[in-house]
């Protein structure tokens, strides 16, 4: 196995893939704890120098057309700061992999994507920024749960539709691979989905799933969060309900309403003939 180490983390080609496996100091960066790049999705390698430092780069598309080489800083997941001493080693590599990279390379899966994290952002529709709790999962990622939606500290999702609960490696590994949106815990559910005793918190909505692990250790805590969250939906759900029963009558179905009233005592006086009637509100309903 061809490998090089580089101040972000270690790098090698196993199975058709570049995998960087990221240093402790840059798991929490980064959106998810480990990069996994499929060689057919790689348009180059190569070792680039900025501000001093030189890089090990790692060019490719994604689905939205942005490059992943556009910017070479070390909180770039793709674009990896060198130490001096490792020169060598990554000409090696580079060396190694070249020759490996297709003609036509394809946009790398979102699902594959790696982001930097950043303090979550409340768009517009998230007006309230009222924390209830947060879980930090064994690899130290983080979710937390606000009064009307959850977020992973990338993203940010309404309640509606959501549910959490605690499975163990198998069983969340059955959810991920049901075709979901994954934002995290995808490469430690690989690894240890057949660890017995590994148990993950499940954050299932209408389109993601999230997981986390739960060491033994936190299993309570994450059981008290799972129900948390569970309970912070419903609230969420009974508030939109209510707002919507009291909310004002659409002035258009109310103008139909007394329209097809109308046609009613019309009929009930003789002035519409039951043809007459059936036709004229046919009409208004649009059959």
């Amino acid at each position: 196995m061809v490998s090089v180490k580089t101040s972000s983390g270690t790098v090698s080609i196993e199975d058709e893939a570049v995998r960087i496996l990221f240093s402790w100091s840059c798991k929490n960066e980064f959106s998810l704890p480990t990069a996994s790049i499929p060689i057919r999705c790689l348009s180059s390698i190569s070792i680039r120098s900025h501000l001093g430092t030189k890089y090990l780069v790692f060019s490719t598309t994604f689905q939205d057309g942005s490059r992943s080489d556009a910017k070479l800083t070390p909180k770039n997941p793709y674009t990896l700061p060198l130490p001096m001493l490792r020169k060598k080693a990554a000409d090696r590599f580079v060396n190694e992999l070249s020759p490996m990279l297709p003609v036509s390379p394809l946009p790398l899966p979102e699902s594959l994507r790696v982001a930097r994290r950043y303090k979550a952002k409340l768009s517009d529709q998230f007006k309230s920024d009222g924390r209830i709790d947060a879980f930090i999962g064994e690899d130290r990622t983080t979710i937390i749960l606000y009064v009307d939606h959850i977020s992973d500290g990338s993203f940010d999702k309404k309640l509606e539709g959501v549910h959490a609960y605690l499975a163990n490696g198998e069983e969340a590994h059955k959810k991920v691979s049901a075709g979901r949106v994954l934002a995290l815990g995808v490469l430690a559910l690989a690894a240890k989905k057949q660890v017995q005793g590994s148990q993950f918190v499940v954050i299932e909505g209408p389109d993601f799933v999230w997981t986390v692990e739960a060491g033994e250790g936190l299993i309570s805590a994450a059981a008290k969060f799972a129900g948390k969250v569970n309970n912070a939906v419903r609230q969420y759900e009974t508030a939109h309900q209510i707002s919507a029963t009291l909310a004002p009558p659409n002035p258009a179905t109310s103008n139909l309403g007394k329209q097809l009233e109308q046609l009613s005592e019309l009929h009930f006086s003789g002035a519409l003939s039951n043809a007459e009637f059936s036709a004229a509100k046919s009409r208004l309903l649009g059959i």
